[in-house]
């Protein structure tokens, strides 16, 4: 990758060879994490191939070390030389917001339920919703005996 840029001659003299290779080994860490949105598996060739490095060895410790540091969550197929990328929704951030939201629909769930209660309980309601399917009650059903038995 550093040979390959037609524009940078790397000069160890001038000091900064060593933060030019800090950035180009960034560079592939953020491009493995590309991958990681973009695959779900993925040959370790394929994947060097992509991120520019020599081969299926390198991408592997690559991929060691980015899964240690929690930089990615993958499993490494060493049978069929193949990388499973999976997505971590155990985020301290993202768990909390998950069970504030819970709450609240249990606070709205519960809400529904007592609303529910007192309508069904209202005399109004109960004269309206009997009447509108055509009866006046339960005392109108001639058959009300039957299906309570």
């Amino acid at each position: 990758l550093l040979t390959g840029t037609p524009t940078f001659s790397p000069r160890p003299q001038d000091g900064n060879y060593g933060l030019v290779q800090r950035v180009v080994s960034q560079l592939v860490r953020h491009n493995v994490q590309r991958l990681t949105m973009s695959f779900i598996t993925l040959s370790l060739e394929d994947a060097a191939q992509r991120v520019d490095l020599s081969d299926s060895n390198e991408m592997e410790k690559m991929l060691r070390d980015m899964i240690e540091d929690g930089d990615i969550n993958a499993c490494i197929n060493q049978k069929e030389e193949m990388i499973v990328f999976s997505d971590d929704f155990v985020d301290d951030n993202c768990a909390q917001t998950l069970e504030a939201r819970l709450k609240e629909c249990m606070s709205l769930q519960q809400e529904m339920s007592k609303a529910n209660d007192q309508l069904s309980l209202n005399p109004r309601y109960i004269q309206k919703s009997g009447t509108s399917r055509g009866g006046g009650g339960m005392d109108d059903d001639p058959f009300a005996d039957d299906q309570l038995m």
